[in-house]
């Protein structure tokens, strides 16, 4: 069996552009105007019947991109495509603050690094060269907030590392 045109979407393939987006709202993709509604109680916005969000488009609205609502007489933010509901209708995370109508929906990339499985966003750097002390150090960032829960961590991570005499680390099953 082979594959077919028919059997491929634009969202199955990462285009140029959407890897080298860095996720901050700098260079937009699509923008749509004259947004039909917005609506806060389901989290959803009607684009006009002349845009489609996936059909016909070089550059579909794909569930991860952002949009940025301006313009708007009630409902304006940055938000997260949380679906695609159908050609003409998208729902957001978090919802809008209120309804509105107008403006225009400005279309985003997330990071590409995120859609081949590398999303730095959150992520916490450290300068311990060793398990032990990269534990403690995310610890300590933590603060006193969590920490205990967080020590008890620390020693189900360290009961499940078998350290050798030659500075070789194995992992066993975790949990132990």
């Amino acid at each position: 069996m082979s594959i077919t045109r028919a059997d491929l979407a634009d969202v199955d393939f990462i285009d140029a552009p959407e890897l080298r987006a860095d996720g901050r709202l700098f260079t937009s993709y699509r923008s749509i105007t004259g947004l039909v509604s917005i609506t806060a109680g389901t989290r959803r916005i009607v684009v006009p019947a002349t845009e489609y969000l996936t059909l016909d488009h070089d550059m579909p609205v794909e569930i991860g991109d952002y949009v940025v609502i301006a313009g708007a007489t009630g409902g304006n933010g940055t938000f997260t495509i949380d679906a695609i509901v159908d050609e003409h209708t998208f729902s957001v995370l978090p919802g809008p603050g209120g309804d509105g109508t107008g403006g225009t929906a400005t279309f985003y990339y997330p990071a590409g690094s995120s859609k081949v499985g590398v999303d730095p966003t959150g992520r916490t750097n450290f300068s311990a060269t060793n398990v032990q002390g990269a534990l403690n150090q995310l610890d300590s960032a933590i603060g006193s907030g969590g920490s205990a829960d967080f020590s008890k961590l620390i020693l189900e991570v360290n009961g499940a590392l078998v350290y050798s005499g030659d500075g070789d680390v194995t992992i066993r099953e975790f949990p132990p």
